[in-house]
Formats: C-alpha cells, sequence, structure tokens
C-alpha cells in the first residue's frame, strides 16, 4: 500500500531526496522523482527533505468523513504521543474535540501496549529466543525483511500496540465498527493496509492532518470541556 506521493508540478529537479535517502528507494524517471515501493521502508524522511513540499502523505481522510456522514459507528486508537502535539489544559479536551468531529468513541493506543507487553513477557519467561528484536515499527519491520532477511527470525512474533488495540476494539464493539488509528507514523497507514482483516485497522489519520480538521471546523481543543480518558489496565491478559 502506498503511503507517499508525489506532486509532479513542484519537483524541480534537486535530487535532494534522492541523495538523502538512507535506502535509496527514490529514482529519477522523466526527470521526475518517483518512489520506488518495493525498496521504501515508509520512514518519511523525504517529506521532510523536500525543499518543493513535491511530495504528499496520502490520506484516509475523506474516507473516514464520509463514515462519519452516513452514521457508522467509529472508534478512534489514539496514540499516546497526542500528549505532545496537541495543546491542551487537560487530556480529555483532546477526547471531546475528536467527538465533536463525530468519532463516536475515543481510546487511548496505550490499552493495546499494555496488551503487548505482556505477550513481551511472555515470550521472556519462554525463554525459545536467544535474541529478541521488537516489532512494533512498521519501518523497523520493513528495513529488516528488505535489507537484513537473515535478522527475520529474531523479530519478535508479537503485533504492534496499534493492532493489539484494534482487535480488541472490534471484540468490544463489534467486528462492524471502524477503528481509525491516530498517531505521528505514516508507516502505519502500510501496516494496517498489508491486511486489514488481521490488522483490524480501517483507516489511519496522522497528527497534521487531524489538527488541521479541527482548524477547519473552528474547534480549540483549549476551549473544550473535558471528557474522561480510558486508562489502560496493565494487568490485562
Amino acid at each position: 500500500m502506498k503511503a507517499i506521493d508525489f506532486k509532479p508540478a513542484r519537483c524541480s529537479h534537486c535530487y535532494r531526496c534522492v541523495r538523502t535517502c538512507g535506502v535509496k528507494a527514490i529514482t529519477i524517471k522523466d526527470q521526475q522523482a518517483q518512489i520506488l515501493e518495493d525498496s521504501c521502508i515508509l520512514c518519511g524522511y523525504c517529506l521532510n527533505e523536500c525543499p518543493q513540499d513535491a511530495k504528499v502523505c496520502l490520506s484516509d481522510l475523506d474516507k473516514v468523513k464520509k463514515w462519519i456522514a452516513s452514521g457508522v459507528t467509529t472508534v478512534v486508537s489514539l496514540a499516546p504521543s497526542y500528549r505532545s502535539l496537541f495543546s491542551f489544559h487537560e487530556p480529555g479536551q483532546v477526547f471531546t474535540a475528536l467527538k465533536r468531529l463525530g468519532f463516536t468513541h475515543i481510546r487511548e493506543t496505550a490499552e493495546g501496549a499494555a496488551l503487548v507487553t505482556n505477550d513481551y513477557r511472555k515470550l521472556l519467561e519462554q525463554k525459545t529466543m536467544a535474541n529478541i528484536i521488537t516489532s512494533c515499527c512498521p519501518s523497523v519491520n520493513l528495513l529488516i525483511e528488505t535489507y537484513y532477511p537473515a535478522l527475520i527470525p529474531y523479530l519478535a512474533p508479537v503485533v504492534s500496540p496499534m493492532t493489539a488495540h484494534a482487535r480488541m476494539l472490534k471484540q468490544e464493539y463489534g467486528p462492524d465498527v471502524k477503528v481509525i488509528f491516530i498517531g505521528p507514523c505514516i508507516s502505519k497507514r502500510a501496516e494496517a493496509y498489508e491486511n486489514p482483516v488481521e490488522h483490524a485497522v480501517d483507516a489511519v489519520l496522522n497528527f497534521s492532518e487531524t489538527r488541521q480538521w479541527l482548524l477547519e471546523e473552528n474547534i480549540q481543543v483549549k476551549d473544550c470541556v473535558s471528557t474522561a480518558t480510558a486508562a489502560p489496565d496493565p494487568h490485562v491478559n
């Protein structure tokens, strides 16, 4: 699943993205920079390096808006880094702001992290793997699978907090709800669409487009009342 694309009209052929891509996943064809999808690890570095803003992160925003408009039950899995990327007096104000956008339920991905932590604990207790590489980051997984395949056996057979949380939410609210992950990482979109049924995430939004959406709706997080947040239970098995 493609997560990054180019705006051809803005590419100035400066080759900065080609020079800075750590895995050499960008090439030039017909005087236009293009991403080699089989080589890209979706780190997003090229998005920051492009001086012409010629690269764009593909979005699920329109799809999410259609679900909300049609009355579909939508459940947000909110990455814990929201606490450093939104301006608020109390974390619950972010929950309220998202509900004002139309989302039905707001939950913290940290609930999934508690489940994943237990899985890692059990894995360590089993002592069946001499070395373990944590597998929560899609970009790291892509890096290993593409460039260091000899290390694949060392990847922990544990899903990410996003996936664990989405599965939990589908069990709790029903298989027909739409789970939307909101976080900072563009590679999560690729993880969600790699196997939609298995991973249970229906859409991914990043913080930038979410904040822009709030701005367009004239919703100021600091002006919202605080809604109780769901705290993860570290003892969930």
